[in-house]
């Protein structure tokens, strides 16, 4: 009778398959949160570009861009939206000038190099490497 062969892994074997996989999620995670903070800065854009449409259409149907933004934070407010930017309106030159602000809250800091967002009435972005 021969000896019935037992298959599994040695502990030397699941030790280096733990290593393996602790280097492969050392190396994934921080490109996922940079990729979740490139999406959040999106989504911020996206809200000041729509700003920037709705102050364009206030200044063709009064000649001035006063008023109150309709929305103020990115993602819009909604009772299951984490909000990561707060928006903010500067009117200049007697309401014939705007500068759009989008501000990171604590949930974006890791975006420290694109932590504030601005697009003007002029169409100038601000920061550049971030639009």
């Amino acid at each position: 009778m021969s000896p019935k062969r037992v298959w599994g892994l040695t502990l030397v074997e699941l030790m280096i398959a733990v290593a393996v996989l602790g280097i492969l999620s050392a190396l994934a995670y921080p490109i996922y949160q940079d990729q979740v903070r490139k999406s959040r800065r999106a989504t911020a854009k996206g809200a000041l570009l729509e700003l920037s449409q709705i102050m364009e259409r206030r200044y063709t149907e009064n000649n001035e861009y006063g008023g109150s933004l309709p929305f103020a934070t990115a993602p819009k407010e909604d009772a299951n939206t984490k909000i990561y930017y707060d928006l903010s309106l500067s009117l200049m030159d007697n309401n014939t000038a705007y500068s759009l602000q989008a501000v990171a809250r604590p949930a974006q800091a890791g975006d420290t190099a694109c932590s504030t967002l601005t697009l003007q009435s002029s169409g100038i972005r601000g920061p550049d490497n971030c639009w």
